[in-house]
């Protein structure tokens, strides 16, 4: 492997398939469009160097259009979900999980002391999880403002 390889290291830092397409451009020394905005960032800090700072500060969950959830740093917030996720089967019109998961939508986790979201915090950390829902709502407060995105 090369010098700049990771050689087996893993980044455990938050980037999405959303970063590939700003991140292959900046690879073959090419330029983002500057006609529309981006959502993706650059990561190829991570690839090289798994312990740098990830370049987003909040990723949004979507499902068919509707924003669902949301990470920041540690946190991954879940409004609702409307669909089957393995391990967790939810009715979004019901309001509830399957048996095996940790109670009702919303769902709270703290992804670096349970990265397996076994247990919803929403009830032990209401004021964090009310301060994502806020984040998602100025989320979508932004986006139906320019929903195609052209930068003017």
């Amino acid at each position: 492997m090369g010098k700049n390889s990771m050689n087996g290291r893993i980044a455990r830092k938050p980037a999405m398939n959303i970063d590939l397409f700003p991140t292959c451009l900046f690879l073959a020394g090419l330029t983002l469009p500057e006609d529309r905005m981006i959502d993706g960032r650059n990561i190829s800090g991570l690839m090289r160097e798994p312990n740098s700072k990830s370049p987003h500060e909040n990723l949004y969950f979507y499902h068919h259009g509707e924003l669902e959830g949301m990470r920041s740093g540690n946190w991954k917030y879940l409004r609702s979900m409307n669909h089957y996720v393995w391990p967790m089967p939810v009715n979004k019109k019901m309001g509830r999980l399957s048996n095996h998961t940790t109670g009702p939508a919303p769902l709270l986790f703290n992804l670096e002391k349970d990265p397996g979201e076994a247990y919803n915090l929403m009830t032990r950390y209401p004021d964090m999880g009310e301060t994502l829902e806020k984040r998602m709502a100025q989320w979508e407060e932004e986006l139906q403002k320019n929903e195609v995105g052209w930068i003017k």
